[in-house]
């Protein structure tokens, strides 16, 4: 059994407990991301309107879409400068104005008019906010399990998260997330079936895998929080006893 300040220095290792220089490091990797992705979307724009195709329209509202984010971050962070909000209001409309074009030219392409698009939107935003409510379900169940085997010793269930390390416990903790968004895939599927959507199981799918990567995202931002708290339930080393002066005797108290 490990000590709090070994798990932390572990975690620290796996870069789970980040500091100052992998924040900088993080930020620099976004960055270099963004742009990658910029560039990629305008080379795509760029083909899609030598080979005649309306899929330019996606494109170029993906980098308006993100113009528009980084324009508005800039206002947060510099309230002074009016030239970065009028900038990511301008792109936000143009984006959402491209986006509604290029989804009108997909409506007579495929099986999925904007009505359904719409509706299939709004029902996994809703099916998503559920995922909370299930998660604490499985959460409990799980503990239900551990501690039919424990019994009712509280110092047992002290011994059991004590024994676990924090990695293990992040870990479980979303695998039990995961495990809750397939139960609301399954619903998901259910419910476009009655709604009668074409492929209602590559639309839970698709459901699934989205839900998926908001999760991740959401895990990752609040991961270091989160192991914090963990982190708590392991013990710490006390500070040693300061050795006793030489000069005084046994039954002599300090002044």
């Amino acid at each position: 059994m490990t000590d709090r300040n070994e798990e932390a220095r572990r975690l620290r290792e796996l870069r789970l407990l980040r500091d100052e220089r992998d924040r900088e490091g993080e930020q620099a990797a976004r960055g270099t991301a963004g742009s990658v992705l910029t560039v990629l979307a305008l080379l795509l724009c760029a083909a899609c309107l030598l080979q005649g195709s309306p899929a330019w329209t996606g494109f170029l509202a993906l980098v308006l879409a993100g113009s528009a984010g980084r324009c508005g971050r800039r206002w947060t962070m510099e309230r002074e400068e009016p030239l970065f909000l009028v900038a990511a209001v301008l792109c936000a409309l143009a984006a959402i104005a491209l986006g509604v074009l290029f989804l009108h030219g997909l409506e007579g392409a495929g099986a999925y008019s904007l009505k359904r698009l719409a509706a299939f939107a709004a029902l996994s935003c809703a099916l998503y906010e559920l995922n909370g409510l299930v998660f604490l379900p499985l959460v409990l169940g799980a503990l239900w399990l551990v501690g039919k085997g424990l019994g009712r010793d509280p110092e047992g269930w002290d011994a059991w998260f004590r024994a676990r390390s924090t990695t293990a416990l992040l870990l479980w903790l979303g695998g039990l997330m995961a495990a809750a968004a397939a139960v609301t895939a399954l619903l998901a599927c259910l419910l476009f079936t009655a709604l009668r959507f074409p492929d209602p199981e590559k639309l839970a799918l698709i459901y699934l895998l989205g839900c998926w990567l908001l999760m991740f995202r959401k895990f990752s931002g609040s991961r270091e929080e989160l192991l914090r708290k963990l982190l708590r339930l392991k013990p710490g080393k006390s500070a040693p006893a300061p050795p006793p002066d030489p000069g005084e005797g046994p039954g002599e108290d300090r002044p």
